[in-house]
């Protein structure tokens, strides 16, 4: 992530980010099976922070903030039987515009350190995948919005 001080507080920063959701069931006809499989995302990322002034204002070493940022999301999908066969039931791959909330709060551990803890909402609309019972997939069956919720922990350092 890399990223430069706005005025009145705002913070403009770009960022490469990759969330990986192992798979390791499925349900067919109502009956849950063991499978293997994954969602991978990797997004580039424009967001556009706001600090609360509370560290100016009070003197306290804490730095809430809010802020939202868009970019491209890239999805990865796979679900096969497991021990893996020639059956994969679900595929798919594809590039989506996508949208992130964020929340957290920085405190100062050292001049130009603060440790960071935020919330992450992202969302990536309208992906496809191909699905099966049986074989390899062929139609698309199922779309929707890729989301996920995540808190992120680290450490920011001005240079």
């Amino acid at each position: 992530m890399l990223g430069g001080h706005l005025p009145y507080g705002f913070k403009a920063e770009a960022e490469a980010l990759f969330q990986h959701r192992p798979y390791d069931t499925k349900t067919l006809g109502g009956v849950t099976t063991t499978a293997t499989g994954f969602r991978d995302t990797t997004a580039v990322m424009g967001n556009l922070l706001w600090e609360l002034p509370l560290a100016e204002a009070t003197g306290l070493p804490i730095r809430p903030f809010i802020g939202g940022g868009a970019g491209m999301a890239y999805s990865h999908s796979r679900l096969n039987d497991n021990p893996v066969s020639t059956n994969t039931y679900l595929q798919g791959s594809d590039w989506r515009f996508a949208w992130q909330a964020l929340a957290g709060v920085k405190f100062d551990v050292a001049p130009g350190a603060r440790l960071t803890a935020q919330y992450r909402y992202l969302r990536a609309d309208g992906g496809r995948s191909r699905c099966a019972t049986s074989g390899t997939p062929t139609a698309t069956c199922l779309s929707g919005n890729n989301q996920s919720q995540s808190v992120d922990v680290g450490l920011e350092l001005d240079l």
